[in-house]
């Protein structure tokens, strides 16, 4: 097992600043010339601290952060149970994560510190919670809630919405459908979701609230695991055909859909994207291999490469850009 050690990144906000100015221009300091106000500056954007993701090298799942060139490998949670399915708060303050730790259904979300610490549960249910991802103003999770794994219980799959701070929760969709993978817009007044209300698996979007569904894919195989680029343009997502999943790309209306790679021996699976919305990481497997690797792909002049290369650990759901 590998462990280093992890240095907390500090997120640090800079406040914006404003200038007061004196409405009389009579008089004062000035000699009644305007008082010229500075120009307000904007606040960065939060820098990523890396690639998050799960990995079973300790024996059993738990979740890890890495650099995109492979450096800093750290460990983030040590439990007996599975914890899985990080995903990165858009201002870096939070990872949210699914666990069975307290050994209810197949896994329920949580959320934890960057640096591993402060693990706690968020959603309370007997269901199968998971597939979480942040509103843009990271107060809010998004999720899936289904039969997953529960022996006896009739297929059924919503979406849900849950308050990270007063652990309310809101249910945002009724179908008798399969609704899955959700997530939102960077605007937030979008979601994007899998469903199988047409009969096959397409990407759907509806309005934040759940209303005016529309489908935007129509490929009658099975399209997945939508996720909206961070300036909210283009949509990755996985497409399963012939028994290959491969990442996929498309415009955010549904328009020019067009494979990131053309690997016909490998599988690529839950595409998300960096940062600059520039690349695409997802984790890989196929030939000789058969535990997944996190990969890194660029949209122009797609090449792939390895960020992780070990044959006997799986490493699965990466996610870098928080959204």
């Amino acid at each position: 097992m590998r462990y280093l050690l992890f240095t907390a990144i500090a997120l640090t906000c800079l406040s914006l600043a404003l200038a007061c100015g004196d409405d009389d221009d009579s008089g004062g300091p000035n000699n009644g010339q305007p008082t010229e106000s500075p120009t307000p500056t904007e606040e960065p954007e939060p820098e990523a601290p890396g690639i998050i993701f799960h990995s079973n090298e300790t024996g059993n799942e738990d979740v890890f952060i890495i650099q995109p060139d492979g450096s800093g490998l750290t460990q983030l949670t040590d439990d007996p149970g599975r914890d899985y399915e990080p995903r990165w708060s858009p201002d870096y303050s939070q990872i949210a994560f699914v666990s069975n730790r307290d050994g209810v259904s197949e896994g329920q979300v949580y959320v934890m510190n960057p640096d591993g610490s402060d693990q706690r549960r968020i959603t309370q249910s007997d269901s199968t919670d998971d597939y979480p991802n942040w509103s843009p103003d990271s107060a809010t999770l998004i999720f899936q809630r289904s039969s997953a794994g529960i022996a006896g219980a009739p297929r059924s799959s919503d979406i849900w919405t849950v308050d990270v701070a007063t652990g309310v929760e809101t249910q945002v969709t009724t179908q008798e459908a399969w609704d899955s993978t959700p997530s939102y817009s960077p605007d937030g007044a979008t979601i994007t979701f899998e469903s199988d209300r047409s009969g096959s698996f397409e990407i759907w979007h509806m309005d934040v609230d759940g209303a005016n569904p529309r489908q935007i894919t129509a490929f009658e195989e099975s399209a997945f695991a939508s996720r909206f680029s961070p300036d909210g343009a283009l949509i990755a997502f996985n497409l399963r055909s012939e028994g290959q999943v491969d990442v996929y790309v498309m415009n955010a209306d549904g328009t020019d859909q067009r494979p990131l790679l053309a690997t016909p021996n490998l599988t690529e699976m839950c595409p998300a994207w960096s940062p600059d919305g520039t690349s695409l990481v997802y984790h890989v497997y196929g030939g000789a291999q058969d535990t997944p690797d996190i990969a890194l792909t660029p949209l122009e002049n797609p090449d792939q490469t390895r960020i992780t290369r070990t044959p006997q650990v799986a490493e699965e759901t990466p996610d870098w850009a928080g959204h």
